[in-house]
């Protein structure tokens, strides 16, 4: 019996997930937290957490269009172009490579009864510079992008 209890831990230790004490799930790709409300709420908390935490939107795109010619049927599915101005043209004038990935993008769709919000984790860029000025600045915006989900989660 204490063998059979010991294995369960064991197994439950293993499978569960390190982030499972934040909202936030992480890997070295991506951000991603499921949140309770309804698609067009919560697209208005993301807008909102966003300015809250001194980003800027600067578009929110729909996307239903391609998905339905590759097949989805979905018209519940966003990308939320954010960032700020002065962060977005310095990273840009210095870091041409970067260009791509900024301004920064959450993709917001909905999944069952839950909406999906997820990003690009920014320290995955880190491999795309040589600057350790960038990299600084990409595990802060790391960590700025998982309190906006966490802020996101509880709203």
């Amino acid at each position: 019996m204490k063998k059979s209890i010991v294995m369960l831990m064991v197994c439950f230790l293993v499978t569960f997930p390190a982030w499972a004490n934040s909202q936030v799930q992480e890997d070295n790709k991506v951000l991603l937290t499921r949140i309770q409300h309804r698609f067009d709420t919560t697209l208005e908390i993301m807008k909102t957490v966003l300015q809250k935490n001194g980003f800027r939107v600067a578009h929110v795109q729909r996307c239903d269009g391609g998905l339905k010619e590759m097949g989805y049927e979905t018209d519940k599915y966003r990308v939320i172009f954010f960032g700020r101005f002065r962060e977005v043209r310095e990273v840009s004038q210095k870091h041409a490579e970067l260009i791509p990935f900024i301004p920064f993008k959450l993709l917001v769709y909905a999944e069952g009864d839950e909406t999906v919000v997820s990003t690009l984790n920014p320290e995955s860029l880190k491999g795309k510079v040589s600057d350790p000025g960038i990299a600084a600045k990409l595990k802060a915006w790391k960590k700025e992008f998982i309190e906006i989900l966490e802020q996101a989660h509880k709203s």
